[in-house]
């Protein structure tokens, strides 16, 4: 139910954006990518997926490493605090969509649905059973004559 779901493509391309955008409040000169430490999400085609050129992101880390530290911790817009921020999101999200474990009452999205379609289900298989006497019936009415 949710393959190719709007929700779930929301969430990727936030923590995309929260992976890849520039670090506000650093200073000019100073490392505020993290392609620039040799980490990247490739095309859109690969999902999200990270990729390290390890060569770039050692040198970083031996030439420059408070300058990575500053890359996740910067502040409220550090990719430490963006990444937690898109979790928790995607996180409220999926719940309002899909429902919490745990939960006594699931007014979710889909729970909703899911009751929705046993109901229709229940009716449509009460609708076959009578469906199914008549012809019975009929059949048993035919077999006697």
């Amino acid at each position: 139910m949710l393959q190719s779901d709007a929700t779930v493509r929301g969430i990727v391309s936030d923590l995309r954006s929260a992976w890849m955008s520039p670090v506000s409040g650093i200073p000019a000169g100073e490392l505020s990518m993290l392609s620039q430490i040799g980490i990247n999400t490739g095309s859109y085609q690969d999902g999200g997926k990270l990729f390290i050129d390890e060569a770039k992101l050692k040198n970083a880390l031996e030439q420059k490493p408070d300058q990575v530290m500053n890359l996740f911790t910067s502040g409220t817009d550090g990719i430490g605090d963006r990444l937690y921020d898109s979790v928790n999101k995607g996180i409220d999200q999926l719940g309002k969509k899909a429902g919490t474990p745990g939960t006594l009452v699931d007014s979710s999205f889909l729970s909703t649905r899911l009751k929705d379609l046993d109901e229709q289900m229940r009716n449509w298989e009460g609708k076959l059973a009578t469906v199914e006497d008549r012809y019975w019936k009929e059949f048993l009415r035919w077999k006697q004559q």
